[in-house]
Parts: C-alpha cells; sequence; structure tokens
C-alpha cells in the first residue's frame, strides 16, 4: 500500500457522473427558489452596499467640481465634535 505524496488540497474529489447529474437536476427543479434568492441578495447589495460608498464624503475634502474619489482625504480632522470618537473609544 502506498501512500500518495500530493496533500489533501490537490486530490480531487471522485464524484460520479450520476451524483453531478442529480445535484443538476435538483438545482434546476427549484429554480423559483434560486430566483427569489438571487434577487434578495441583489437587494440587499444594492441598497446596503452601494450606498456605503458615499460615506466616505465625511472624511474627504469634497466639492462639487471633483468626483468623491478624486476629492484629497483628510480624515478625522473635518469632525468639529468630538464626542462621537469618545464613544467609539469606548
Amino acid at each position: 500500500m502506498q501512500k500518495s505524496t500530493q496533500p489533501a488540497a490537490m486530490v480531487k474529489p471522485n464524484i460520479p457522473p450520476s451524483a453531478k447529474k442529480k445535484w443538476l437536476k435538483k438545482l434546476v427543479s427549484q429554480r423559483h427558489i434560486q430566483i427569489m434568492a438571487l434577487l434578495g441578495i441583489t437587494w440587499m447589495i444594492i441598497f446596503n452596499y452601494i450606498p456605503m460608498y458615499g460615506v466616505i464624503i465625511a472624511f474627504k475634502d469634497y466639492d462639487i467640481i471633483r468626483t468623491i474619489s478624486e476629492a484629497p482625504w483628510v480624515g478625522l480632522s473635518t469632525s468639529r465634535n468630538s464626542s462621537w470618537m469618545i464613544t467609539l473609544a469606548m
């Protein structure tokens, strides 16, 4: 008995073709559920993650002429009220 010299990550799993067909058939039969999940993920990305790009305006010297990405980074120096920084420190 010889042991494989390849690490476990390098060994391909031996999946029979019938298991692949079952998986594909199950995926196709649940296509309505897959579409609903895809719509939910799309909604979350559009309304939760894309607006986070606008949050960085607070940390940039933004004006109307330059875009947000072209505006120079100023960091926390724009903060006049430091009470929120104390809250973050806690």
